[in-house]
């Protein structure tokens, strides 16, 4: 906003308004100041607008006001970047004093309304200001074209003459740009635009988001002047009620938005959980007793299939959903404390369930010995313990997220959530549609599939194998021979299928190492498990350290072999450029002797938490617990062994019966070879058949 002053209005009163001195001092709020002066104004923006008061012609302009609003996202040592870079492009030619101000706005609902005031002359330096400061008196006089050094400054044509307002647009766009750069250099997901909102408009609609085109389609709100909040008039309750109404408004829309998605991804988890169950059901399907050219047919369908399964895997994985749309749109909000903050009570929510589903699946069979109802308790009051300590934790935890959270409550941050919101689905209506166009080529290519399957299973409706070969007195040795091959096949595949299921059911059984592992572990709360952690990245990071220093001494190498400019280098900056590389190299040097300290300390803690582990499970009673409680595991893990020992026993039968299925072949093959392919067949309980006349 370009304000000028007004009559009556007094440049040195204004400067104590913004500065918050004399009569304002109450008022607060002013976080600093700075400004550009000449020397005779001995750094005193009062004495340089007392002095405008007093030589500036009468009607003259005094000075004019800029007033710039400031992203509350940032730190006051970033916002005074880009102010700084602002009066450097804009007023550097300009005397001027400025005063950042933060106060909870009248108009925000209790919101912090950073903001900045600059007072400038409008006089512009010349050469001869430059060359020599005027006085004050003959600084503020009019300016002389012919003779400059005997008038005052310029005014600058910019401020006064007819194109001001373009360069007003000028500077809204510039201060925009220069806004958004530092926004993005801070990775501050929220930009500002200098356009209104009709042009904002018809730029969304032209990238094709309706979502914010509806959002930009509002009424805009008025200047508020600072008389009318005070008086609180119905001006000013006009504008809160319009600001209420395009709140309300906005949530509406962001809210039917995020539903048309989620009824979207219903859809499309629906539509992918039923081709992938039928997936599933025709690639485990016996194929080997059809003929070559079905089975080359099938076998080509499934490989589409799973092809056609693995891009979907890689389409999802950019995808972005409502749900996950608003939790990243509010994490991206929450700074790098509150995202912290974040993850620590995620991580204890989670450990804090998988404890109580962990504590609920505890059950004593009717039959339970004695000692193993002792370490039943024994493992119930650890966890029992684990998860109070958890819940104390999460709650800890919770409480320090506490004024993160409040913040994305506030009314500025609440709608630059919203802008995001909508940013994340935009961004994801292309992936989408392509998504959903692959799922939907899925589908079609399982259903296909299935149609197939149906067909052949159709062609090849015969009856058993071995009954026709007991019943069929017309089957041929070489009938018999193809079919017996095929049953072979068959025999095969669920040799196949049952050890795959067997080596799945093996993953879950615990071996005795991992359920004392896991024992001291619940004996420790934990502290066994975030000890390995601790230990893993101190691994990772004393490597990253390794391969740094590595780097640095070849980097020295390097150095030490350049030779060293002389004192009468042609180049200056030779000089210069040698001692900049070799400060950066004693830099690094520093920063890695820093970090090496850093891991010799967590290593020396890693060490001791470990020795004092060690020391609390050395002793007779934590020996005893820890069996206790791996008896529990044991007793939990007891229903995986039993699976494992089931589906051992039935991958046995099925090989027994596909060496039967060999045995049988060899005899046919060998009556074969003695009657001839054509002879008749007629099953044998001995040799598995003989030919007959």
């Amino acid at each position: 906003m370009l304000q000028k002053n007004i009559d009556g209005d007094l440049a040195f009163a204004h400067l104590q308004y913004i500065n918050r001195e004399a009569a304002f001092t109450s008022r607060g709020g002013c976080l600093a100041v700075g400004h550009h002066l000449p020397q005779w104004a001995q750094d005193s923006p009062l004495r340089f607008f007392h002095a405008a008061d007093r030589f500036e012609r009468v009607g003259g302009e005094r000075y004019k006001e800029i007033v710039f609003s400031l992203p509350q996202e940032l730190t006051l040592e970033q916002n005074r970047e880009i102010l700084d870079r602002f009066l450097e492009k804009h007023l550097a030619g300009h005397y001027y004093a400025w005063a950042v101000h933060e106060k909870v706005g009248a108009m925000s609902d209790g919101e912090r309304h950073p903001h900045v005031h600059i007072m400038f002359s409008t006089r512009e330096m010349d050469a001869v200001e430059r060359t020599k400061e005027r006085t004050p008196e003959n600084f503020f006089r009019r300016a002389n074209a012919e003779h400059p050094e005997r008038g005052g400054c310029p005014k600058a044509e910019k401020w006064i003459g007819k194109d001001r307002r373009d360069y007003l647009l000028t500077l809204r766009e510039d201060y925009a740009r220069i806004q958004n750069e530092v926004l993005e250099k801070y990775n501050i997901p929220v930009r500002v635009s200098h356009l209104c909102l009709e042009a904002q408009k018809m730029q969304a609609e032209m990238r094709g988001d309706w979502v914010l085109a509806e959002i930009l389609d509002r009424l805009p709100e008025d200047h508020t002047s600072p008389t009318s909040i005070v008086r609180d008039d119905d001006v000013v309750r006009r504008q809160k009620q319009l600001r209420k109404f395009n709140d309300q408004r906005t949530d509406k829309i962001i809210r039917r938005a995020l539903c048309e998605d989620a009824e979207r991804e219903d859809e499309a988890e629906q539509m992918l959980s039923a081709a992938q169950k039928t997936h599933d059901l025709l690639r485990t399907e016996i194929i080997a007793q059809y003929s070559k050219q079905d089975k080359e047919e099938i076998e080509s369908l499934r490989a589409e299939m799973d092809a056609a399964r693995k891009e979907l895997d890689v389409l999802s994985a950019s995808l972005v959903w409502g749900k996950d749309a608003l939790e990243e749109a509010r994490l991206d909000f929450l700074g790098e404390e509150g995202r912290a903050a974040w993850e620590d009570v995620m991580t204890l929510r989670r450990d804090l369930h998988e404890a109580e589903e962990f504590s609920a699946s505890f059950h004593l069979p009717p039959d339970a010995t004695e000692d193993e109802d002792v370490a039943m308790g024994e493992l119930e009051i650890a966890m029992h313990e684990r998860i109070q300590k958890l819940t104390r934790d999460y709650k800890t935890a919770a409480k320090k997220l506490q004024p993160h959270l409040k913040k994305l409550s506030e009314r500025g941050t609440h709608k630059n959530i919203q802008k995001r919101i909508n940013e994340y689905l935009f961004r994801n209506e292309l992936p989408k549609a392509r998504y959903m166009k692959a799922l939907k080529a899925y589908s079609q290519l399982v259903e296909k599939t299935r149609c197939r399957l149906d067909e052949v299973r159709a062609g090849f409706a015969v009856p058993n194998k071995y009954t026709l070969m007991r019943d069929d007195l017309s089957l041929t040795l070489d009938d018999a021979a193809a079919m017996l091959r095929h049953a072979k096949q068959h025999a095969d595949e669920q040799v196949r299928m049952k050890a795959a299921e067997l080596a799945e059911a093996k993953k879950e059984v615990l071996s005795y190492e991992r359920i004392i592992q896991i024992a001291e572990n619940v004996y420790e709360h934990g502290g066994i498990k975030r000890l390995r952690e601790r230990e893993r990245k101190l691994a990772k990071d004393e490597t990253y350290l390794a391969n740094d220093q590595e780097k640095l001494e070849s980097d020295e190498r390097a150095f030490a072999a350049k030779p060293v400019p002389g004192a009468l280098a042609i180049f200056g900056n030779q000089r210069d450029a040698y001692t900049k590389e070799k400060q950066e190299l004693a830099d690094r040097r520093a920063a890695l002797g820093e970090r090496a300290r850093h891991l010799a300390e967590e290593r020396d803690d890693c060490a001791r938490l470990r020795q004092e582990i060690e020391e609390r499970r050395e002793t007779p009673e934590a020996e005893q617990k820890i069996q206790q409680i791996a008896v529990g595991i044991m007793r939990k893990n007891w229903s995986a062994v039993v699976k494992v020992k089931k589906i051992t026993a039935e991958l046995h039968a099925l090989r027994e019966k596909s060496d039967a299925a060999d045995a049988q072949i060899d005899a046919v093959d060998g009556e074969r070879d003695r009657r001839g392919g054509s002879a008749r067949y007629r099953p044998s309980s001995k040799s598995g058949g003989s030919p007959m006349d």
